[in-house]
């Protein structure tokens, strides 16, 4: 008998339910078999309309239901870490441009010198004259990586980002009285009452390279009290001011210029 050729108008309705409906039945499908599950319509925390969403599952003829892994597209094309959980972070040397980009957002570029450093665990550096300790743990390495017009400062050292405020600010030394007394630059160096006389010399050795030494102190004359600083400094008005008793006095040395303000 010849084939016969039959024409069946019809149409395939694949199992379909609500995810609740499946979670409940939680049935073992054939081999091959298709769950399609539908995700309700909702609303967002954010107030925002949710479409349905529909997922699949195909049966392996031994599994139930919840034990099926879902239908999905493996996205060959895209990297691990942009299917991770939680977004990466990034190191500041693996930011192309972050240094131009912080200089131009902050209009200039900050001014940063080493004056020692320790191969232990400690570094030193000033800036804008005010003496900070960092911890590096190596040999200090410093490199500008932008600033602000205004008072934070930003810097680099031995790969680690620091802000730091400063301002400018000069510290305060609180010293004691004594015959010789050397001072160490962009200090303001504060000696109390004096009552003797006091021999000032400068610890240039300190003084940074492409700046104007400056030298400040300040103290309350007592009697018995006189101030000689080196022979280099020259005084503005052209002699040392004449001491008095119970009266302020703040000593500004700068490139061997010397001003004194007296404050009573």
């Amino acid at each position: 008998m010849p084939a016969t050729d039959k024409t069946i108008n019809s149409r395939v309705k694949i199992r379909y339910d609500t995810y609740t409906s499946w979670a409940a039945q939680n049935p073992v499908l054939l081999e091959g078999e298709v769950a399609i599950v539908s995700l309700a319509a909702g609303v967002s925390p954010s107030g925002d309309d949710i479409n349905p969403v529909y997922l699949m599952k195909v049966g392996d003829g031994s599994s139930n239901f919840s034990a099926l892994n879902w239908i999905s597209g493996l996205a060959a094309d895209v990297y691990d870490w942009a299917k991770a959980p939680t977004k990466p972070s990034y190191s500041y040397s693996e930011i192309t441009g972050l240094t131009e980009y912080i200089e131009d957002a902050a209009g200039s570029t900050i001014s940063v010198s080493s004056i020692g450093s320790s191969t232990t665990s400690v570094s030193y550096i000033t800036i804008d004259g005010s003496e900070y300790l960092l911890p590096t743990g190596s040999r200090i390495s410093v490199s500008a990586i932008g600033s602000s017009t205004t008072s934070v400062k930003y810097i680099k050292i031995d790969n680690s980002e620091y802000l730091i405020n400063t301002s400018a600010k000069v510290p305060l030394v609180n010293a004691s009285p004594a015959a010789s007394i050397t001072l160490d630059p962009y200090k303001m160096y504060n000696f109390g009452t004096v009552a003797t006389a006091m021999t000032i010399s400068f610890n240039s050795s300190a003084v940074e390279s492409g700046y104007v030494p400056e030298y400040a102190f300040k103290f309350v004359a007592s009697s018995g009290c006189s101030i000689t600083l080196p022979s280099t400094c020259k005084y503005c008005g052209g002699s040392a001011p004449t001491l008095t008793a119970g009266h302020t006095y703040e000593y500004n040395i700068a490139d061997g210029l010397v001003v004194v303000g007296e404050f009573y």
